[in-house]
């Protein structure tokens, strides 16, 4: 049993590695070699349930495809990474995903759909905003409003 742990354990690692390195086949233009990678990448992180890998490889897919034009394919992509986000409950996904549906919608005509996603685009990152002013708020009255000189 604890063999089967390591072996899921460094299939995450391995997906999370994976990741940089299809960003950088993608930064080189060497699209297929990214689109393999992160098929292996999504293969991996579904082995040890790593809903988090497997959104981040379906909106890079996504984002693959809207680039290539094939925006239909794009489309139903971002739709499953975006699913994934709400099932991993990362804001930043989520709204990393409504950017891409935004634009992807867009882009297929779907205007109707693209307003919704921008709503959805600017409640996610409002919400982001305030989570973080929250926190510096906190830090604040924690020192007393002193910052820490270093």
């Amino acid at each position: 049993k604890a063999a089967e742990f390591f072996k899921q354990s460094i299939a995450c690692l391995e997906s999370n590695s994976l990741l940089g390195i299809a960003d950088v086949f993608r930064q080189q233009n060497q699209l297929d070699s990214a689109i393999a990678t992160i098929q292996k990448v999504t293969d991996l992180a579904s082995n040890c349930d790593d809903i988090l890998s497997i959104s981040k490889g379906l909106l890079s897919l996504g984002e693959i495809k809207q680039e290539q034009g094939s925006l239909r394919e794009a489309y139903n992509l971002l739709v499953r990474g975006k699913e994934y986000a709400d099932k991993s409950n990362s804001k930043g996904m989520q709204k990393e995903a409504t950017r891409e549906l935004y634009k992807t919608s867009k882009l297929l005509g779907n205007y109707k759909a693209a307003i919704g996603y921008l709503e959805s685009f600017n409640a996610i990152s409002d919400s982001l905003h305030n989570q973080e002013n929250t926190r510096a708020g906190k830090r604040k009255a924690e020192t007393g409003g002193r910052q820490k000189i270093t």
